[in-house]
């Protein structure tokens, strides 16, 4: 048995250097338990936050405004393949506009 959770731990270094080595920086939490002989872990993965603008267009009163949301994903390549399976067009249920600018948001 001490062999086993000496291979786990060593797994779980391995997953540990493997995620703090993406490009991107992903904040992981790695909880094991061991319940009726059976090791249980969850690897908890913090997700980057995303503003979506819109182009720029004048409203009724003649002021310029643009529509922005806020997504979150993985990375920056996940916003961007949901955007072009859109044709462009970022579709939530508070309605649609077409994506101009994409930018990062660090808190």
């Amino acid at each position: 048995m001490k062999d086993a959770i000496k291979q786990l731990l060593l797994h779980i270094m391995l997953w540990e250097t493997l995620l703090s080595s993406t490009a991107q920086t992903l904040t992981s939490q790695i909880t094991c338990s061991l319940k009726n002989g059976l090791i249980n872990i969850w690897i908890e993965v913090e997700m980057k936050r995303f503003r979506l603008v819109s182009n720029s267009f004048i409203d009724q009163n003649g002021a310029l405004r643009s529509k922005q949301q806020f997504v979150e994903a993985d990375s920056f390549a996940d916003v961007i393949e949901y955007i072009e399976s859109n044709a462009g067009w970022y579709t939530g249920i508070n309605g649609a506009f077409k994506v101009a600018y994409i930018e990062e948001v660090v808190e």
